[in-house]
């Protein structure tokens, strides 16, 4: 299940490399002094974006590295907070969806930190679409360390708000192999810096 996931990221980044578009196209050739081109894969929007999401996943894990015995997938909530710009920083609950309120949940609250790429898809009128993508390092407190990894689909309208579609995978880097893959909605505010 979880490689199906992670084909899916594949082919968002590949769509996002094949289709995406110059902000300023055509302009290379005659360029006035100063200008410069924006390739299409660059930021085209400078302001920070404060992110509120929810989402819901599924963990799987595997034995550890000379096991063959895998636990069957558990069903994940996860929501939180993040500021995004050329790096980010998230904070976040990752957690069984059918113990949340339970005092024996092992859920853990993740400090997510690294790098991420907002290439514009395109327009149609005044609703701009984003492909984020990101690669960082994740702290997942009283459990373990992650890389995390995942890509999207942001919609912009108006100045300064819009929806992202995104999903993550925080793939636990000790003990036993755990990817806890989540599809997440996000409400977007873009913010001067």
């Amino acid at each position: 299940m979880v490689n199906q996931y992670i084909c899916l990221l594949g082919m968002l980044c590949f769509a996002g490399i094949c289709f995406g578009q110059d902000e300023q196209p055509e302009k290379q050739g005659n360029q006035k002094a100063g200008e410069y081109h924006i390739p299409w894969w660059a930021p085209t929007d400078d302001r920070a974006k404060w992110i509120l999401f929810g989402g819901y996943g599924i963990n799987e894990q595997s034995g550890t590295a000379g096991s063959v015995e895998a636990s069957s997938p558990r069903k994940l909530v996860n929501f939180g907070g993040a500021i995004e710009r050329v790096a980010f920083f998230e904070l976040s609950y990752l957690g069984p969806a059918e113990k949340l309120n339970s005092s024996q949940s092992w859920g853990s609250v993740l400090f997510s930190t690294g790098m991420t790429s907002t290439p514009t898809l395109g327009r149609i009128g005044k609703i701009r679409f984003d492909l984020p993508c990101t690669l960082g390092y994740t702290r997942m407190i009283r459990t373990a360390n992650a890389v995390n990894f995942g890509a999207g689909l942001d919609v912009i309208w108006g100045k300064d708000h819009g929806i992202r579609f995104e999903v993550r995978d925080y793939f636990k880097l000790s003990g036993h192999n755990e990817h806890n893959v989540v599809f997440r909605i996000a409400y977007l505010r873009l913010v001067d810096t």
